[in-house]
């Protein structure tokens, strides 16, 4: 009975953190891409 909660939670603690990661890697590389569209806009006025 107590693993089978311990299991469920662990498993939607494992999802949650994978979700944040996968957030924050997104995040990172669509600010990465910002970024260059900004620094090209500013080389070329």
């Amino acid at each position: 009975m107590n693993s089978i909660f311990l299991r469920i939670y662990g498993g939607m603690l494992g999802v949650l953190v994978l979700v944040a990661l996968l957030g924050v890697l997104a995040l990172h590389v669509l600010n990465q891409e910002r970024g260059e569209q900004y620094r090209e806009r500013l080389a070329h006025g």
